[in-house]
């Protein structure tokens, strides 16, 4: 086993040739030289590496990724988490070719360090909408064809995993926050007390509406948890490998001319729970209604999704079902921009996912389900 990689300069040529030639990608001739340059990516440590060999027979990848996780604790479980979900992947038959190749994964107990060594398919593959796009307004809806292609490969993925027997084990756990009712009532105080800070200081901001679907919201939790969400965890019913951050950003397709399939990238918060959270990631978090409504895109998402999931041997599971639960998915994160206000988002961050996911609610009629 490798140890930890914490950084590209002990990727060397004898450490990289090793891992290869295990990997079964080497021919005789060794690594003869890696260059790495630095990724920005803010949440964890990340380079590129380019990679040259003694002799072009037999020679392995020249481009690789090595990612390993920044020191705060909360990037250490992430990382743990990451290792995990990729060396589980590797020993199911049948894995989708959904997660980029890792030619080594490394934990170290110890430390709490880890680290993951990709296949770099920058040069292949082009992100479906960056996060500067995704964030700007008017230009954060993928085009039809990368839309098509996200949904495809995450529903493909999702179909495999569908009420799968290493659901809720040791990788792919239940979320923390529904697994008994404590830890729910745990979860919603302190998102309540991100909305009393958020109503005392910036109330006027958000406005007498939303703030007045945050009580409601708060007020009919309890009524969710026991008639919708509490069967579903004892059941296991049409639950999934949900990824969680499911954004566009997260989302690798083929650049024009490659035969390669679409990646989804940054497993570091992946669940066993329900597929279309993930759909509402993508959807109703930055969308505005106007966006979604257009040309019906919102549904036709839903309906691709829906449709490839039969196409994958899904069955069971209707339209009606998907909407509920697209529904609960809303429930969720129409509370994350508490939580990202708190944590120090910026406001033109968190106010427009806050809004946006407000028109989604409405237009779902997801009230109803808080009853009275």
């Amino acid at each position: 086993m490798t140890p930890v990689l914490r950084d590209a300069s002990e990727v060397t040529p004898q450490v990289l040739s090793a891992i290869l030639r295990r990997e079964g990608v080497l021919g005789r001739d060794g690594v003869l030289g890696v260059r790495s340059r630095r990724n920005p990516a803010f949440n964890s440590r990340t380079w590129h590496l380019d990679v040259s060999y003694g002799h072009p027979d037999g020679a392995g990848p020249t481009s690789l990724l090595l990612k390993a996780n920044v020191p705060e604790p909360w990037a250490r479980r992430a990382g743990q988490r990451e290792v995990a979900l990729y060396d589980l992947a590797r020993m199911v038959p049948g894995h989708p070719d959904v997660l980029v190749r890792a030619f080594d994964t490394a934990f170290d107990p110890s430390s709490q360090d880890s680290h993951l060594l990709l296949l770099d398919v920058s040069g292949t593959h082009d992100v479906a909408l960056s996060r500067e796009l995704q964030l700007t307004p008017g230009r954060n809806v993928p085009g039809d064809g990368v839309l098509t292609a996200c949904v495809t490969a995450l529903a493909r993925l999702q179909a495999f995993w569908w009420q799968h027997p290493l659901l809720g084990g040791e990788v792919v756990q239940l979320p923390v926050w529904c697994r008994d009712e404590d830890a729910l009532v745990g979860a919603v105080e302190r998102r309540r007390q991100a909305f009393e800070a958020l109503r005392d200081v910036e109330g006027g901001e958000v406005g007498p509406r939303l703030l007045r679907l945050y009580e409601r919201v708060f007020g009919g939790l309890s009524h969710v948890w026991r008639t919708h969400l509490l069967p579903r965890v004892r059941s296991g019913r049409a639950l999934t490998l949900a990824h969680g951050d499911a954004y566009p950003s997260n989302f690798f397709v083929p650049k024009g001319g490659v035969d390669a399939p679409t990646f989804i990238i940054d497993w570091q918060s992946h669940e066993a729970w329900m597929g279309a959270q993930d759909l509402a990631t993508i959807c109703a978090t930055f969308w505005t209604r106007e966006q979604r409504l257009a040309g019906d895109r919102e549904r036709g998402v839903l309906r691709l999704y829906l449709d490839t999931l039969f196409a994958s041997g899904v069955r069971g599971y209707g339209w009606a079902d998907l909407v509920a639960d697209y529904r609960l998915a809303l429930v969720y994160w129409l509370l994350v921009p508490l939580q990202d206000r708190l944590d120090g988002a910026e406001r033109s961050y968190w106010l427009t996912k806050m809004t946006c996911l407000e028109g989604a609610f409405e237009d779902w009629e997801v009230e109803a389900l808080f009853g009275g």
